[in-house]
């Protein structure tokens, strides 16, 4: 009974102990606050040969600070792993099979990277597809006399929501700039800090624009052509593919239908005339 009881305990204290780091997790975004320290939540890895066991850059992608998330993701991998075990112990009364208890674990143990996948998938469709709006009225902003930074913050700040991580990346991109990183290093960094395709493109293209010293807008215009462009065709795409998935069930009832109103008549008519044809013969 005793037992019964310190194994409730721990399980309770785990349970709490997860919704604490899920807290912090929410915490550990990166945000543009003037009190959050600026080298923590802009700094980015850099890319490595070596593998390692933290995905700092997968975690910034996602919207996190590295630096914060860290005292995170290990206890939540190790919480998960010893929680999902415990929980099915609990319900089975101690009959779960060993080979279900270490899948379970490794399930949970894994379960944070999934989350993390997914988060950063989501998170750069919002990009991508909030990026061509942003990119179009910049180029308004810059053709009407604003400078780079006050175009960027004036675009990020009328175009985009305050929920919107696009604006969150440009918010960080101003105060970079602000802090005297070079432009094309700020927007590289805002690319690498995002992942997203089409923000690395851009940020090739503009460092290609700064060191040659050519019109911006021009160039932005022409990015924004693109975007716009691919926006459309990835809006076909989809429409293509809500077309194939609609016509499966269609063809499910559909079908039935068809067979009984065409074929089953054609079919007894023939029957009918192969019956006269055997009383004539």
């Amino acid at each position: 009974m005793n037992g019964g009881i310190w194994f409730d305990l721990v399980l309770v204290s785990l349970l709490v102990l997860m919704g604490f780091l899920a807290w912090n997790l929410r915490r550990a975004e990166a945000r543009s606050d003037a009190n959050e320290s600026f080298s923590d939540s802009l700094k980015v890895q850099p890319e490595k040969k070596r593998w390692s066991p933290y995905p700092s850059n997968i975690i910034r992608q996602c919207g996190f600070s590295p630096e914060q998330a860290k005292w995170v993701y290990w206890p939540f991998k190790l919480a998960l792993a010893v929680g999902f075990p415990m929980i099915v112990v609990e319900l089975t009364a101690g009959k779960a099979e060993l080979s279900w208890l270490l899948g379970l674990a490794l399930v949970g143990f894994f379960m944070p990277d999934l989350y993390l996948l997914l988060r950063r998938k989501n998170r750069r469709h919002v990009i991508g597809n909030s990026l061509g709006f942003f990119v179009s009225l910049l180029v308004i902003y810059i053709k009407s006399g604003m400078s780079l930074t006050r175009a960027f913050d004036h675009a990020a700040k009328y175009g985009l929501t305050e929920a919107n991580p696009l604006r969150k990346e440009v918010d960080l991109l101003i105060e970079e700039i602000a802090a005297g990183r070079e432009r094309d290093e700020a927007f590289a960094c805002l690319a690498q800090r995002t992942g997203v395709e089409e923000l690395q493109r851009l940020a090739a293209v503009m460092a290609v624009g700064f060191s040659v010293g050519s019109p911006l807008a021009q160039t932005l215009d022409a990015q924004a052509d693109l975007l716009r462009a691919k926006q459309r065709q990835l809006g076909t795409q989809l429409a293509n593919r809500k077309t194939m998935e609609a016509m499966l069930p269609m063809i499910l009832v559909c079908f039935p239908m068809f067979l009984v109103l065409v074929f089953y008549p054609a079919g007894s008519q023939v029957i009918e005339v192969f019956t006269l044809l055997k009383e004539l013969f």
